[in-house]
C-alpha cells in the first residue's frame, strides 16, 4: 500500500508542476496584454484577477510539494486530496483568467 501512496504523490507533483507552468503563463500573458494596450491601468479587474492567480500559483506549489504519507493515510483519502486541491486550482484559475480578460478588452 506504501508504494501506491508514493505513486500518487508522484502524479501529484507532475500535475502540480504542470498547473503551475499554466498559470505562470496565463498571469504573463494578461499582464503583458495590459501593459501593450494603448493606455495601460492597474484596475480593480486587473488586481482581482492578479489576486486569484496568485492563489492558484501558491495551490499549485502545495501540489508540487510531496507530503510524506502519514500512517493512517489511505489511497482513498490521498486521491480524494489530490482531486479537491486540482478543483481548487481549477476554479480560480479560471476566474482569475475571466476577470483578467474582461481587465484587459478594449471598453
Amino acid at each position: 500500500m506504501s508504494a501506491e501512496l508514493l505513486a500518487v504523490a508522484e502524479k501529484e507533483s507532475e500535475l502540480g508542476k504542470f498547473f503551475f507552468t499554466v498559470v505562470t503563463a496565463t498571469t504573463g500573458f494578461l499582464l503583458t496584454a495590459e501593459k501593450m494596450s494603448a493606455a495601460p491601468k492597474l484596475d480593480g479587474w486587473l488586481l482581482g484577477s492578479m489576486l486569484l492567480l496568485v492563489i492558484a500559483m501558491i495551490v499549485a506549489v502545495f501540489m508540487v510539494l510531496v507530503a510524506p504519507p502519514a500512517s493512517d493515510d489511505t489511497l482513498a483519502n490521498r486521491l480524494r486530496k489530490r482531486r479537491n486541491k486540482a478543483w481548487g486550482f481549477f476554479w480560480t484559475w479560471l476566474i482569475g483568467t475571466g476577470l483578467g480578460v474582461l481587465a484587459i478588452l478594449p471598453q
